[in-house]
């Protein structure tokens, strides 16, 4: 076990700012009505609507994210040792998938 790796003061703030920005989208994911029916996920000016989904495919969203940034933190404690600059870079990366999701639940939040 690696307890510089836990105890290093970047590693912490960006997985517990990660681990905030997705409880909120995963709280506003439950703002959804399940009984509302169907829900814009995705839609283009060309297009129009692309995808419809349900709450559960907003679920699928959070879900994906937190899967993205499980696999980052896994690696960024595997290369922790040997490459500092590249596991802190894992971690921050975290920090943009949890925005960017956030910013993903406003929008289908907004829409519908």
């Amino acid at each position: 076990m690696k307890p510089a790796f836990f105890r290093d003061f970047y590693i912490r703030s960006a997985s517990a700012g990660f681990l905030v920005l997705c409880a909120v989208s995963f709280l506003l994911a439950l703002t959804i009505d399940p009984e509302g029916g169907v829900l814009v996920i995705h839609f283009t000016s060309g297009d129009g609507l692309d995808f419809l989904g349900s709450r559960m495919h907003v679920l699928g969203i959070v879900g994906t994210g937190f899967i993205i940034a499980l696999v980052n933190t896994a690696l960024s404690y595997v290369w922790y040792d040997r490459i500092k600059f590249f596991s802190y870079l894992l971690t921050f990366f975290n920090l943009l998938v949890g925005t960017l999701i956030l910013i993903a639940m406003g929008v289908i939040l907004t829409v519908n």
